[in-house]
Order: C-alpha cells, then structure tokens, then sequence
C-alpha cells in the first residue's frame, strides 16, 4: 500500500513548471525581435555609410589629432551625413 502512495506522488506534475507549450511562443517572439533588431541595425549601418562622408576641414583636423592623442586612439574618424 505504501508504494502505490509514492507512485501517486511521483507522477503528479509539479505547479511551479510551466509546459513547454507555454515557452514556445514566448521564445519565436524573442527570437523574432531579436533578428528584427539585428536586420535593423545592419539597414541603418548601410544607409548611413552610403550617404555620409569624411569632415575634411584644416581647423578642426588639429583638435581631432589632438582629442586622439588623449584618448590612446590612432584617429578619430568624424563624418558628415548628406542630407538634400
């Protein structure tokens, strides 16, 4: 008689565990804004290398060597974006 209580306690399902079926959706969804932030980033990335270019001015380029040298960095890349 003892064993088949223990059984009985053995196949119960415990509350605190939730079904897989439940965390299916919650994870396509993660997954989903996370290759939509990815994508985004990559578009935004392209679209600005597209339509910016180098600041080349005479009086600043000082400054930015200068702001390198403080900051250990080789150069400091600075760009304009082109806007009609």
């Amino acid at each position: 008689m003892l064993t088949s209580v223990v059984r009985l306690e053995a196949t119960r399902k415990s509350p605190h565990i939730l079904p897989m079926g439940y965390l299916i959706p919650i994870l396509l969804a993660v997954g989903y804004g996370f290759l939509m932030m990815r994508f985004s980033a990559w578009s935004t990335k392209r679209h600005l290398t597209e339509n910016s270019r180098p600041l080349r001015d005479v009086g600043l380029e000082p400054l930015f060597d200068r702001m390198a040298r403080a900051l250990d960095l080789p150069q400091i890349k600075v760009n304009l974006y082109d806007v009609e």
